[in-house]
Order: C-alpha cells, then sequence, then structure tokens
C-alpha cells in the first residue's frame, strides 16, 4: 500500500499475477479511508488487467459519500 493514505484496517488491496484483488470486511468506514482507497487503486490501475472486488464479508451497504467516491472511481476506471 502506498506511503500517505489512509485505507481502513478491514480493507485488504493485494495485486497478484496481474488482478487487482479488493477485499472489504467493512462497509463503514470514513470518506478519508475510501479517497485513500481510491487513490491506491488509482496507482494501480497502469500495472493490471483487472479488479476483483470482494465484499462477501461486509454487510449493508455503502455509506452515500462513499457512494459519491466509488463512483468517482469508476469514473476513472472506465474513463
Amino acid at each position: 500500500m502506498p506511503t500517505g493514505t489512509a485505507t481502513p484496517d478491514t480493507t485488504t488491496l493485494e495485486v497478484e499475477d496481474g488482478i487487482l484483488h479488493w477485499t472489504n470486511e467493512d462497509f463503514f468506514i470514513s470518506v478519508k479511508e475510501a479517497k485513500g482507497v481510491k487513490r491506491h487503486v488509482e496507482n494501480a490501475l497502469g500495472r493490471v488487467d483487472g479488479i476483483l472486488v470482494d465484499n462477501t464479508g461486509a454487510g449493508g451497504t455503502w455509506p452515500t459519500e462513499i457512494d459519491e467516491v466509488w463512483g468517482k472511481l469508476m469514473q476513472n476506471i472506465y474513463g
């Protein structure tokens, strides 16, 4: 994980065989933590062939302010 990025303890981000494995164990994270995850994913985009997101360990839904961060991330991924 890059230094200077605040990411939640309940999120794992690892690159293996050209795939970014992003695992979430909890949907209750701060906007600052979500932005840290977003930066990490964006930094990995040029080095990976795909992203696998696993939310099976997290229950509920993302808070609205976190959905906004993920929406911006999706724009960058698909842009």
